[in-house]
């Protein structure tokens, strides 16, 4: 959970809208990524968010990765030291579920990763109900330094839309009509 320290912190915050969640079709081996943001307090780090399926033993089935990834062609050192705070949030924007990771060290390429089942495990089922009453899944980081100032609060928000192809039938609705 989010500590009283960090509240006092200035960070980075990025919120990423995914519409026609429940439409995706992301398997195994498929990635779903934000598009990619700089963090101009944070040393000028370029990172991006994602999510894909879980393939490893100890994942829950239908179980969904959450992470963080820094890019490889940013400004700024080698690696940093950073904490972050993974939520989940509802359609009204408030937090259903929120896990945090401290003094985690980030180099260039790396991610950082959560389960989405970790959030969720917190969270009510009416919560996680109203999290996809929309039919899309919003997800936050906040992150902040470990070591240095960061002057002021940076803000920043991404939208994916998943498309979703609709056809008519050959013979058209009046074929259906008639039958």
């Amino acid at each position: 959970m989010a500590s009283n320290n960090n509240s006092a912190r200035n960070g980075f915050t990025i919120t990423w809208i995914i519409e026609n969640f429940d439409n995706s079709t992301v398997t195994n081996g498929d990635c779903l990524e934000s598009p990619t943001f700089t963090v101009d307090t944070m040393e000028e780090t370029k990172w991006c968010l994602f999510l894909y399926p879980a393939c490893d033993d100890d994942a829950v089935e239908d179980d969904i990765l959450f992470g963080l990834r820094r890019m490889p062609d940013c400004k700024g050192p080698l690696s940093i030291k950073i904490d972050i705070e993974y939520a989940l949030l509802t359609a009204d924007g408030s937090v259903a579920g929120e896990y945090t990771v401290t003094k985690q060290k980030v180099s260039e390429n790396e991610s950082v990763v959560q389960k989405l089942s970790d959030l969720m495990c917190v969270i009510s089922a009416e919560e996680l109900e109203k999290s996809f009453s929309n039919r899309n899944l919003t997800v936050r980081i906040k992150m902040w330094k470990c070591s240095g100032e960061i002057n002021n609060d940076g803000y920043c928000m991404a939208r994916t839309h998943i498309g979703v192809e609709k056809k008519n039938p050959p013979f058209g609705l009046s074929g259906i009509l008639a039958l």
